[in-house]
């Protein structure tokens, strides 16, 4: 199960002392009953979305959902047992970043991967941008004994078992300025578009999105379908 929003209802904890609940904005001393899902637990807590906007520009200095790297892992298994799509994502920086095959021979050497393999490509929730994408790495697909990945299905229209490795890419080799580094704030929100979007159907249409752009037509989306205008 995913998270819908910034903020949450936090599991109740009777062993915290009450000022623990206490919202994290200095100026305010009300009852937090919100945490802020990025983090990593123990989770920053607030009373509202207001508190937390208010603060965010302080919070994302120290906030882990925030920070940027160039590689993202997403787990099939959460490490701390969590059911939150959050809980799975972990930073993973590349130090091979921008070489197509030494990371991939990175990757394959730090995870321990027997073989690695692209399992295909995802989008951000903005229609218009579709210079880039998420590109997603996985071991052997045909491993029937790997986990399946219910995240990492869910944005590919398709069964993934076993750990994925996440990188922005360009949709070709025209693009040359693209946001290489992303937070996994940004990874959680295109993760979760993909919950109430079919996966096929949105990638199909933001592939042809990216095509008519590169050959300069006009394109638009009508009811969800994507339509060239010759």
């Amino acid at each position: 199960m995913s998270t819908k929003s910034s903020i949450k209802e936090p599991d109740k904890d009777p062993e915290k002392p009450p000022e623990a609940n206490v919202c994290a904005k200095p100026d305010c001393d009300k009852l937090a009953n919100k945490v802020c899902t990025a983090c990593n637990p123990p989770k920053t807590r607030y009373c509202s979305a207001k508190c937390q906007k208010d603060e965010f520009k302080y919070h994302k200095m120290s906030c882990v959902g925030s920070q940027k790297v160039n590689c993202f892992l997403i787990r099939a298994i959460a490490a701390n047992g969590g059911k939150e799509d959050v809980d799975h994502i972990e930073q993973f920086y590349l130090r091979s970043y921008g070489d197509f095959y030494a990371q991939l021979e990175e990757l394959q050497s730090r995870l321990g991967w027997r073989i690695i393999m692209e399992a295909g490509q995802f989008y951000a929730p903005d229609p218009k941008i579709n210079h880039w994408h998420y590109m997603v790495f996985h071991p052997d697909e045909h491993d029937n004994q790997l986990v399946v990945n219910g995240i990492a299905s869910r944005c590919l229209g398709r069964i993934i078992r076993g750990d994925v490795a996440i990188i922005r890419d360009a949709t070709s080799d025209e693009v040359c300025c693209f946001p290489e580094e992303f937070s996994r704030r940004e990874l959680l929100a295109a993760v979760e578009f993909y919950e109430t979007h079919d996966a096929n159907q949105t990638n199909r249409n933001r592939s042809g999105a990216a095509m008519a752009d590169r050959m300069g037509y006009p394109s638009r989306f009508i009811d969800g379908v994507f339509v060239v205008q010759l």
